[in-house]
């Protein structure tokens, strides 16, 4: 998952998601940013600290990522249902 400031930055055909920074933890060399997406709740994400910041705590900022990497349950699933195991 990319997190960006502008919906500009995010990659063409990308699945987009807008949310306001709750918290963001410097961590080394990524910072964690917790973002809360209306409708869905908060979410976490972690970024490579490359002399970038997409935003401040209580900034509005969008997350998105690649389709291929996105599947969906039905309501009746287990939340572990398509999850490999080792």
């Amino acid at each position: 998952m990319h997190i960006a400031a502008t919906p500009d930055a995010v990659e063409s055909g990308a699945n987009l998601l807008s949310g306001t920074i709750k918290d963001a933890s410097f961590t080394g060399t990524t910072t964690e940013y917790l973002v809360q997406v209306e409708g869905i709740g908060l979410l976490g994400t972690f970024s490579q600290n490359r002399g970038q910041q997409p935003g401040d705590v209580g900034e509005r900022v969008y997350l998105s990522w690649d389709p291929v990497h996105t599947f969906g349950l039905e309501g009746s699933e287990n939340a572990a249902a398509g999850v490999e195991e080792s």
